[in-house]
């Protein structure tokens, strides 16, 4: 497989993931904006554009009517083989500013050993479960209650026919404490919403629940995973057998 290829795979899972979620999906001449609906501009998000130079105004202008219909507020992903080259240099000359630039990484599972937790960990399938994987995400991505109960009830809703998602909560003690996402389809497998109540920070518990989702997508017969990072997640991923393959540019 080449690596341009291996990127747009890498991507697509990306965008399975997003429409999975979505309330509404704008996706014509060239572009690909994502509507969650939540009051969180990471999570209504232009994912993909592919145009010429001399286009991408009326694209911009498109994604702002699009996102404004839906009073939501909203960033532009910019991927390295998403189209003009030099967008961000654009999208900067029209108001945009840079928020971050996160680190897509892969692991090669045909390697990975799976290990014994030494946490409970289970799938998550009831409204109680659902209720308790949500703790996770409203302590680790600080996020508001509604927030966190608008996005946990997406992720219990959605209907998807390009993927199937596997949701996991860890209890430690009987109490909820981490929380990962695996979705799977015919691009490749993917780990979403990692997360760990912040009394159990630094405690490794993160660290099981990304090998719970590595160990599920090898049981299916995935050769490798992927997931977008923060920061601070890098070094983690690393000693999981993530490599960097490439970076998402956010803009706002």
């Amino acid at each position: 497989m080449t690596a341009e290829k291996f990127i747009r795979e890498i991507q697509s899972t990306a965008e399975v993931f997003f429409k999975s979620i979505a309330v509404d999906i704008y996706q014509d001449a060239g572009i690909l904006c994502i509507v969650t609906g939540i009051d969180n501009n990471f999570l209504n998000t232009v994912l993909h554009v592919n145009v010429g130079e001399d286009q991408l105004e009326e694209r911009i202008y498109m994604a702002r009517n699009f996102f404004s219909s839906h009073q939501v507020p909203w960033t532009w992903c910019v991927n390295p083989l998403d189209q003009p080259g030099n967008i961000g240099y654009l999208l900067k000359s029209h108001g945009f500013v840079g928020l971050e630039s996160a680190p897509v990484m892969v692991c090669d599972l045909k390697n990975y050993s799976p290990t014994k937790s030494r946490l409970s960990i289970k799938e998550v399938f009831s409204l109680h479960d659902f209720q308790d994987w949500g703790k996770s995400l409203l302590e680790g991505f600080e996020s508001t209650a509604e927030n966190c109960a608008q996005f946990v009830a997406l992720n219990q809703n959605f209907r998807s026919k390009e993927a199937d998602f596997y949701h996991f909560v860890a209890y430690h003690e009987n109490e909820p404490v981490s929380s990962v996402t695996l979705s799977v389809s015919s691009y490749g497998a993917r780990i979403d919403n990692l997360a760990t109540r912040t009394a159990f920070l630094r405690q490794g518990f993160g660290a099981e629940m990304v090998r719970c989702a590595m160990t599920k997508a090898k049981n299916l017969g995935y050769s490798w995973c992927c997931l977008e990072s923060s920061r601070k997640g890098v070094s983690l991923y690393q000693k999981l057998g993530f490599r960097e393959i490439y970076r998402v540019k956010i803009y706002g």
